[in-house]
């Protein structure tokens, strides 16, 4: 897992932030289907 640092002060940075580990999360969770979602 990556170590993923976000700065509060800059909202939009946060945003791209939270869409990243989204991604991430989504990939991974198909990669092993462990919780499969439409």
């Amino acid at each position: 897992m990556y170590e993923i640092f976000i700065c509060e002060d800059d909202p939009k940075q946060r945003e791209n932030m939270v869409t990243i580990i989204k991604n991430y999360i989504m990939i991974e969770e198909k990669a092993y289907g462990n919780c499969p979602r439409n």
